[in-house]
């Protein structure tokens, strides 16, 4: 099978670890023997956001044109900045259209894959190309951009001309049902198809230390919530020992390393920054214990990949997480508005060694029905146009 794949997610040099799950996703269509072309534009006003105009990935090949997005549209005023955003879909759509022009022969391509609602889903009907083609659009999270403008009426024509020529919009985690539903996007336009990740072959056994790594892995911003885990944190200080590692970058940092200080924790809490999706990952196999509380967020795909590595996971009520962590089995459900509900999660797991790994072990069962394989397959299957896949699909069925 032939996809042509359109996404709002790639790295980029100033963001290596950007979109890592589109490849990834890119390379399990490759194993399964499908040729995949992606064109993901870049804005060419955002000089750290580059990438060479082609491209190969795994034996895809990727294509980057550069489109004028101006930086902090969320910035305009909101009655403006919905005609700045419909001015930007005409250039995004231009972008991607001289692509297909140039390089794509469309009478091969059997399917169309879009990763994001935000540019590329919105800009479908104005690439002439992609018309009358099976198209999927994967929402993967709740864009900001998109949420701001959602009251008006312009916003929402936009949205409804993109449904017409979407055959459907696959949702990565049930929390964005009710975001979608706010779009005006009809029940019967959507499905679930949950996030994957790749099985590693080797990981770090599970630690018996009496000093047990807590790790959180996200951008350091407010709704992650990574200050409530440093409250928690620091009412354990006199409890047991611990070290705390945050991986990651963003708005909240500088507040975050002086909240770590003020509450007496700052020489247990390491904040690593952004790093490149190896050291991530060899982070995270170190660790002994996943905590990201969110309270907002659809499927965080970040907690498959500690699962996968028998890491049990503490996650937020609410926020997609219940769709893989089944309480006190494989990790723990919080209130994420709670520390004390986070601290006393936290303790039980930094104090028993044997329920680490007992956990660890039922997170890594439950993150192997999760892989990138069943993900593509499902896709690949709404592509081939199984009838029953997609009569469970429109009902928002849960795809294991």
């Amino acid at each position: 099978m032939n996809i042509l794949m359109l996404s709002d997610f790639w790295p980029t040099s100033g963001n290596p670890i950007s979109g890592v799950f589109v490849q990834e996703q890119v390379e399990e269509y490759q194993k399964q023997g499908h040729q995949v072309t992606v064109i993901v534009p870049v804005a060419c006003l955002r000089g750290a956001q580059q990438r060479p105009y082609m491209l190969r990935y795994v034996g895809a090949v990727v294509y980057s044109p550069n489109v004028l997005i101006p930086p902090g549209l969320s910035y305009i005023p909101p009655t403006l900045r919905v005609y700045c955003y419909r001015m930007c879909l005409t250039l995004y759509a231009r972008a991607i259209s001289r692509v297909i022009r140039d390089h794509i022969d469309m009478r091969k391509i059997d399917g169309v894959h879009v990763n994001g609602l935000s540019f590329s889903g919105s800009a479908i009907p104005h690439i002439q190309a992609l018309h009358g083609k099976k198209i999927v659009v994967s929402v993967l999270g709740e864009d900001p951009l998109i949420f701001s403008m959602i009251s008006t009426h312009l916003f929402r024509n936009i949205i409804s001309r993109a449904c017409q020529s979407i055959g459907l919009v696959v949702l990565c985690g049930t929390p964005l049902r009710k975001y979608v539903k706010a779009l005006g996007i009809p029940t019967e336009k959507t499905g679930l198809i949950p996030n994957g990740t790749f099985i590693p072959s080797d990981f770090k056994s599970m630690s018996e230390s009496d000093c047990p790594k807590v790790i959180s892995i996200s951008n350091l911003e407010e709704h992650k919530n990574i200050s409530a885990n440093i409250l928690a944190l620091s009412s354990l200080r006199d409890v047991c020992r611990f070290t705390y590692t945050v991986v990651g970058d963003g708005t909240q940092r500088s507040y975050l390393e002086q909240f770590a200080k003020a509450h007496g924790i700052s020489e247990r809490v390491r904040f690593v920054g952004r790093v490149d999706h190896k050291m991530k990952m060899d982070l995270l196999s170190d660790a002994d214990i996943f905590c990201l509380p969110s309270i907002r967020d659809a499927f965080p795909i970040v907690f498959l990949e500690a699962m996968v590595r028998r890491k049990p996971a503490i996650g937020g009520l609410g926020t997609g997480v219940e769709d893989i962590i089944e309480h006190g089995v494989n990790g723990f459900l919080v209130n994420p508005r709670d520390p004390r509900d986070i601290a006393l999660a936290l303790e039980k797991l930094i104090g028993d060694p044997a329920l680490r790994q007992r956990m660890g072990n039922k997170a890594f069962e439950t993150a192997c029905r999760y892989s990138w394989a069943n993900n593509v397959k499902k896709y690949v299957e709404l592509f081939e146009g199984v009838r029953g896949n997609l009569e469970e699909m429109s009902s928002g069925g849960a795809q294991r």
